[in-house]
C-alpha cells in the first residue's frame, strides 16, 4: 500500500516479515531490495530515502510513479 504523506511524499512499508528465508541468507532479501532501489532511483536523498524501526523499512518517495514501481517489484 502506498501512502501519502504531509510532506507530499509516498511512503511504501515493506515489513521485515517479508523477509521468507533461512538464517544463513536472511539479509539476502534486504540487500537485494535495497541495491534494488539505487540501481533503479540512485542514491538515498534525491528521489527516495529510507527509515528503518523495529517493525518494517518505510521507503519515501518524491514522485507517485517511483513508489508504484517500487511497490510492484517488492510486494
Amino acid at each position: 500500500m502506498i501512502e501519502k504523506t504531509k510532506d507530499n511524499e509516498y511512503l511504501v512499508r515493506i515489513p521485515w516479515s517479508y523477509s521468507q528465508t533461512d538464517r544463513d541468507g536472511k539479509d539476502e532479501y534486504w540487500r537485494d531490495t535495497c541495491a534494488w532501489a539505487m540501481e533503479r532511483f540512485g542514491l538515498p536523498g534525491h528521489r527516495f530515502a529510507a527509515k528503518l524501526n523495529e517493525y518494517a523499512i518505510s521507503f519515501y518517495f518524491q514522485h507517485e510513479q517511483d513508489a508504484i514501481v517500487f511497490l510492484l517489484r517488492w510486494s
